[in-house]
């Protein structure tokens, strides 16, 4: 079962969003170009990109609903925390674990080691920053803020993934990869691991406590 997002929310979280992207891209490449110029010529962009993300994280809704079909869970799409801080693409709260699913459509080659990015372009070039928040520091950061909103109700796992397509992908783990199969496969093993070793939470009443 999935949780709808929330459109006003979100339509502020992303408004927040390409304002922050805007400025940062035109402290890096104005150019001596006006802002109001730039914002003309790249706003449109930004948004397009937001949009293709939206087909990305809506397959990958759908596929987790397909994978989990019958067992008790909740997907919450879109989840905005803090005061516009943090928005979490996709969170499935099972009775054993809250997962944080981080989706990106990016383009290029990636290679992942001990948490480090660093991006090769189509020509070969090699970008360890290119205007992007490292995808692991952000789940981090995603993982805390689900964390302080848990305290004091529950102390449930949390965990965290990151579903990319992109060129080509070489990680060094398994929570960061471009195989939706695979992170599923995952995350129910750690399901069925942590099965045996807590008492399960009731999934109602933790989406509920989440979103209110």
């Amino acid at each position: 079962m999935e949780v709808k997002r929330d459109d006003k929310k979100m339509k502020e979280f992303r408004r927040i969003l390409r304002e922050d992207k805007l400025e940062r891209g035109f402290k890096r490449n104005s150019n001596g170009m006006n802002f109001e110029r730039y914002r003309e010529d790249n706003e449109w962009k930004i948004y397009k990109k937001q949009l293709s993300g939206d087909d990305l994280e809506d397959y990958m809704v759908s596929y987790v609903k397909d994978w989990f079909e019958g067992t008790d869970y909740k997907i919450i799409h879109d989840l905005v925390l803090g005061n516009y801080e943090y928005q979490l693409d996709i969170l499935l709260v099972t009775n054993y674990g809250c997962f944080i699913i981080e989706v990106k459509n990016w383009s290029g080659t990636f290679t992942i080691n001990n948490g480090d990015w660093v991006k090769e372009d189509s020509n070969g070039k090699r970008f360890e920053k290119n205007g992007y928040e490292n995808p692991t520091q952000q789940v981090k950061k995603h993982k805390k803020a689900l964390k302080r909103l848990l305290d004091g109700y529950c102390d449930i796992p949390i965990y965290t993934f990151i579903y990319i397509q992109c060129d080509e992908l070489y990680s060094d783990t398994i929570q960061i990869n471009n195989n939706n199969k695979e992170i599923l496969k995952e995350i129910q093993k750690i399901i069925i691991n942590n099965s045996k070793a807590i008492k399960p939470y009731i999934v109602g009443d933790l989406v509920t406590y989440i979103v209110e």
